[in-house]
């Protein structure tokens, strides 16, 4: 038995006179402490509660806005093609440039147009000349038709005057004969004079027919002389060239570029049929006013911008709802001075469909969802963690609008939500509820893009705390016993308190 057991022990020898042997020093020492900790009892200390920051939700009327997703389109837009075929000889615009309408673009070899109008000009000469001598034929016509119109007068009078003597018998049956032939024969050579006059009339006819399809000829070819020059339909601006000088252009079919008139522009976006619906039965209750004499004022922002800068008005409305979809579609006119907008842009549009009322508002990061739907953390008068179901709306400055679920005096919980544990105690820190500019800013930020202001990746604050912000792990703390958990790391009470146990049984064991 060690001096030191020889020592505790309650055995008679102790009061023998060994007592009076002296102790090494080293043993002094030993003695003391192991006396202190049997005398100490090991309690179970509770860590702290976790702190987190709440704030109640803001308070402040907001205008209820119609919130959907559209593109831009142009106005107009036309493709340009020549309307003849040849080979391209100038090209009179720079790829990309504004355009007026009538400017000159494009211009096709023109020879063969010049060619061909000088032809058909030659065609025309030469059918007003044959209307020309047609004419002079039905002159002569009508005046040889005069003459045996005149001959005819006169036998029939010789006819008239030799019947008379035949009554009389003065003269033979011979001559009346002979006079009664005559007439007859004057009437024959009218009526052939009668059908040349007819024939030069016709002739005359088909060579001002034959004028009139040389002149139709000369307006084609003065047409198609015209068309080798592809001059801007509208104004806009035109695109890249589709095809260069010295290609073989084909009429009708080879595409040389296109223009799109961007000012104004138009934007299209669909309604579904429960969203129609819901504006039919609003204009009912003349909450909202639908109107082609008043039409609907719509706000559209582009990309990462939450600035609503552009106001347009809802010019056109599609007249039923597409089975297959169920949706119909709705287009706005926006005017486009600067032409910021350009055709084929994702826009975000949104439209007041009612008057300001007051609603409660949130911040985003204080938002979390699970199988039943959205919630919030909030601490009660106890400053216990309360679930609670929320209804959410749309964003309104950087803010989410609170639709149910949620009273103006409730301590919502805005940072720290992975200490907050419905059910349990925490440490409230008031704050102010405020909008999160970045949030408010990069609301629609393209997937994978990095915030402006993002930490640098080797150091990332946590999901609920603002950048730049010391975790509340960090603060100056006893450092643990080496058998102790962190409070950062403690997922729960029961893990702590198993931890806390563990500490009297390393004691113990030192002790022994």
């Amino acid at each position: 038995m060690s001096r030191l057991q020889f020592a505790r022990s309650g055995s008679p020898a102790a009061r023998s006179p060994v007592r009076s042997t002296a102790l090494p020093a080293f043993v002094l020492p030993l003695v003391c402490l192991t006396a202190i900790g049997c005398g100490r009892e090991n309690t179970f200390a509770p860590p702290p509660l976790p702190t987190v920051t709440v704030a109640t939700p803001l308070e402040r009327n907001v205008t209820p806005y119609f919130n959907t997703t559209g593109n831009t389109r142009a106005a107009e837009a036309v493709d340009l093609r020549a309307r003849v075929g040849g080979y391209l000889e100038e090209i009179h615009f720079r790829d990309g440039a504004l355009v007026e309408k009538g400017a000159l673009l494009f211009t096709l070899d023109r020879r063969p147009f010049n060619a061909a109008l000088d032809q058909a000009n030659a065609k025309l000469s030469s059918a007003e000349a044959a209307v020309t001598e047609a004419q002079a034929a039905v002159a002569q016509a009508n005046a040889r038709k005069t003459v045996t119109t005149a001959a005819l007068v006169l036998a029939d009078r010789q006819f008239k005057r030799t019947r008379q003597l035949r009554e009389r018998e003065a003269n033979t049956e011979a001559d009346l004969d002979t006079a009664e032939a005559a007439r007859q024969g004057a009437a024959a050579e009218v009526l052939a004079a009668e059908a040349e006059v007819a024939a030069a009339q016709a002739a005359v006819s088909t060579a001002e027919a034959n004028v009139k399809a040389a002149q139709s000829d000369v307006a084609t070819a003065e047409l198609n002389l015209e068309y080798t020059e592809v001059k801007a339909p509208i104004d806009g601006r035109i695109g890249r060239r589709q095809v260069d000088v010295g290609n073989l252009v084909q009429p009708e079919q080879t595409l040389l570029a296109r223009i799109e008139a961007v000012d104004p522009i138009h934007v299209y976006f669909t309604l579904s049929e429960s969203d129609l619906l819901q504006f039919l039965e609003m204009n009912r209750q003349g909450t909202i006013t639908i109107s082609d004499a008043d039409p609907l004022t719509i706000q559209a922002a582009l990309g990462e911008s939450g600035d609503f800068a552009f106001e347009g008005k809802l010019d056109f409305r599609e007249f039923g709802v597409d089975p297959s979809t169920g949706t119909t579609v709705r287009r706005a006119q926006f005017d486009n001075d600067d032409q910021r907008l350009i055709p084929g842009l994702f826009v975000r549009i949104r439209a007041a469909v009612g008057d300001p009322r007051p609603r409660l508002l949130v911040e985003e990061r204080a938002i979390s969802a699970d199988q039943r739907g959205d919630y919030l953390l909030v601490v009660d008068d106890e400053d216990t963690v309360q679930y609670r179901s929320v209804t959410l709306g749309p964003t309104d400055g950087g803010l989410r609008i609170v639709e149910s679920g949620l009273e103006p005096d409730d301590r919502v919980v805005v940072n720290g939500l992975q200490r907050a544990r419905p059910g349990a105690k925490v440490e409230p820190e008031a704050d102010v509820m405020t909008a999160n500019p970045a949030a408010a800013k990069g609301a629609f930020k393209i997937a994978g893009a990095p915030a402006e202001d993002a930490p640098p990746a080797d150091g990332p604050p946590a999901d609920d705390e603002p950048a730049g912000a010391q975790p509340e792990t960090d603060q100056a703390e006893p450092e643990p016993a080496p058998a102790e958990r962190p409070e950062a790391d403690a997922p729960d009470e029961p893990l702590a308190a198993e931890d806390s146990d563990a500490a009297p049984t390393a004691a113990a064991t030192a002790e022994g």
